[in-house]
């Protein structure tokens, strides 16, 4: 029997390793959570016009839309997670991007806020002799817009991509006091619109040298899944 697209009721074939929809030409990704019994979608839509659909069983519904002169819509519904209740969730999502590419990482294990060293490390993973030490932040640490996020009315925003890179940038530089050698610094962008590539790209062309000074091991930016997850820290 032939799946369907959720989005658009068509035909769903097999490209790149995803389900894809050759009528709205987007894939349609799975995830579920080895730990607990959570799972979500991911549907994304290349450029030009990026999409992104992110649904999960937590009453979570997220679309991010690029449009005309770089303008990024978002739309968001959700539950609003208090300080530090996304660190796994990012931390699951990069040590998995991580071994895609090659790595052999274990487990993400969430590091406990009164057994943490000065550096503020928020996971880590193991592999034999070697540690992956990750500190997270928001990508957007606007307090307007998670104060504005509600379970079951949707939040909408629109900024344009050089605006959301700004944000970036700014979110990093907002970790300056902390230690960076044998950090890697991930950038929560699971329920914001900064994993969109224009976004990515203007972030790499403006701020990427900047970024590659600071000293950190690695920069990331963590989407809602390994595919919608991109080093920073890299030529445009």
């Amino acid at each position: 029997m032939t799946s369907l697209c959720p989005k658009c009721n068509g035909p769903l074939e097999t490209k790149n390793g995803h389900s894809y929809c050759s009528s709205c030409k987007c894939y349609q990704m799975e995830f579920r959570d080895s730990i607990q019994p959570k799972a979500s979608l991911v549907a994304h839509k290349p450029t030009p016009n990026e999409a992104i659909r992110i649904v999960d069983d937590d009453g979570r519904a997220i679309s991010m839309d690029s449009g005309a002169q770089g303008q990024i819509d978002l739309s968001l519904t959700a539950k609003r997670r208090h300080n530090e209740s996304g660190d796994s969730e990012v931390c699951r999502i990069l040590v998995n991007r991580l071994n895609q590419d090659g790595d052999r990482w274990g487990d993400a294990v969430h590091v406990k806020t009164k057994s943490r060293d000065e550096a503020g490390v928020d996971g880590r993973a193991r592999d034999g002799q070697r540690v992956l030490n990750i500190q997270v932040t928001r990508a957007c640490a606007d307090p307007n817009l998670w104060k504005r996020v509600d379970p079951k009315n949707p939040t909408q925003r629109a900024l344009s991509d050089s605006a959301h890179a700004d944000e970036l940038r700014d979110a990093i530089a907002k970790k300056s006091t902390r230690p960076k050698e044998g950090i890697v610094l991930a950038l929560d962008s699971i329920e914001t619109p900064h994993v969109v590539l224009s976004v990515v790209e203007s972030f790499r062309k403006r701020h990427g040298e900047w970024a590659r000074s600071l000293g950190y091991q690695a920069i990331w930016l963590v989407g809602a899944s390994p595919e919608l997850t991109y080093r920073l820290d890299q030529d445009a």
